[in-house]
């Protein structure tokens, strides 16, 4: 059961993760026609920049909690799931 539930956690993380990417992908198309454009204000071109930013923290965090997740599912390490996990399922 335990197992189904870290399995169920990854691949919501995973998915998660796609679309960050893919979100953050189109982020760097605007930021670079932006720049090369003069087509945002400088307040807009920070704002960009700041989520761009924010996104690459976001996709790491994701990264580390499917590595840690993947970790304790090949350990059986249940305890430690769910004193970390707590409030994510």
């Amino acid at each position: 059961m335990t197992d189904k539930k870290i399995q169920n956690l990854i691949e919501q993380y995973k998915e998660k993760l796609s679309f960050k990417e893919e979100v953050l992908e189109k982020n760097n198309i605007i930021l670079d026609m932006a720049f090369f454009n003069d087509a945002l204000s400088e307040d807009e071109y920070e704002d960009l920049c700041n989520t761009v930013e924010t996104e690459y923290e976001e996709i790491e965090e994701l990264k580390e909690k499917i590595e840690r997740l993947e970790e304790l599912l090949e350990t059986e390490n249940y305890s430690s799931f769910y004193k970390e996990f707590q409030f994510e399922i």
